[in-house]
């Protein structure tokens, strides 16, 4: 026995079993827009839309959730089951069997797909728009007429020198209150994202990029040495940059790269480090062993060094409490994973 989802979904239409919970939508062209009534999301502005050139999908712009009929059942419900979600739909008891698994499998991998395709085709669009905005510049020019500016970067650990080097800048008015900005940028040193640290951040947290959509890809310090022998691994944008900054020696020129990541390393991230022969990761002190294990495991324990440290790396070397000179030998000697 197998289940005729396309059919379901014939029956049971997605806009008319979203309507029965969500009201009427607004319609602008071919897109019907929502405050988005999945559990979990509340909003002001409708960003839960439905296309007529696929009305069998769901996408919300603001919590990123997205899927058919089916997924919408399981996110009103609580339900994490296909099978169940079906049952629910159609008040047909439905019996488990190998081959349904099987079909319940092949959907899932299907929606995965699409899924990472609209991914990818919406990160392309902000990079698109990002390019042509070139922010970056204005927030650069921002940072270069204000002597005020340039004292809010040096007391986050920059020099001015190194700000230039960074390309970093300021934004007066971004998310109702003044920012830092970080552009970052690829191995090709295009700019792929530029992150606001907002200097007083409300409810939603102090980091957020330039424009939804736009990829979290790592950060590098110097994006055009490429792939380098040794690659210093650091939790956030400013910790890299600090400590490039304080590894200021001829030798880490050519041979080191400095990286920001988030804390949980993505299965992503790691062709960026394909060809480095070793890695030495610095994690906060409050990220717990078990995700450090897990970010070594996923980059290859035999090439990862980890390095203790008993407080955050920029915090250390804007005290004084840490060297550039140490911290390179600290690389040499680090630990290893048993």
């Amino acid at each position: 026995m197998t289940i005729d989802f396309e059919a379901i979904k014939l029956q049971h239409p997605l806009i008319e079993v979203v309507e029965a919970v969500a009201g009427p939508g607004k319609q602008s062209g071919n897109i019907i827009r929502w405050n988005c009534p999945l559990p979990g999301h509340e909003e002001r502005t409708p960003s839960f839309t439905i296309s007529l050139d696929n009305p069998n999908r769901y996408y919300c712009f603001g919590c990123n959730r997205y899927g058919d009929v089916f997924d919408w059942i399981k996110e009103q419900h609580g339900i994490e089951n296909l099978i169940e979600a079906v049952k629910h739909l159609t008040g047909e008891v439905v019996h488990m069997s190998d081959e349904l698994k099987a079909q319940a499998a092949q959907r899932a991998n299907d929606l995965r797909f699409e899924r990472l395709e609209r991914q990818v085709a919406e990160q392309q669009i902000a990079i698109d728009k990002l390019q042509e905005m070139q922010s970056w510049q204005i927030y650069r020019e921002n940072l270069a007429k204000s002597e005020e500016a340039v004292e809010l970067w040096r007391a986050e650990g920059l020099y001015p020198s190194w700000q230039t080097h960074f390309w970093v800048g300021v934004a007066p008015n971004f998310y109702a209150g003044k920012s830092l900005t970080i552009p970052v940028k690829n191995y090709a040193s295009k700019v792929q994202n530029v992150i606001h640290r907002i200097i007083e951040p409300g409810e939603g947290g102090r980091y957020r990029p330039e424009l939804p959509g736009l990829p979290q890809s790592l950060y590098f310090t110097d994006p055009w040495l490429g792939i380098t022998q040794v690659m210093w691994l650091f939790e956030g944008e400013k910790k890299a940059m600090v400590a490039r900054q304080h590894a200021e020696r001829k030798e880490v020129e050519h041979n080191m790269q400095f990286v920001g990541a988030k804390k949980h390393i993505r299965i992503e991230d790691v062709p960026l480090f394909d060809g480095c022969q070793k890695i030495i990761y610095v994690p906060d002190p409050d990220v717990s062993d078990e995700i450090v294990e897990k970010n070594a495991l996923l980059l290859g324990v035999d090439r990862v060094t980890i390095i203790d440290l008993i407080g955050k790396t920029d915090d250390m070397l804007i005290a004084g409490e840490l060297d550039g000179k140490t911290m390179l030998s600290a690389g040499a000697n680090g630990r290893k994973l048993s």
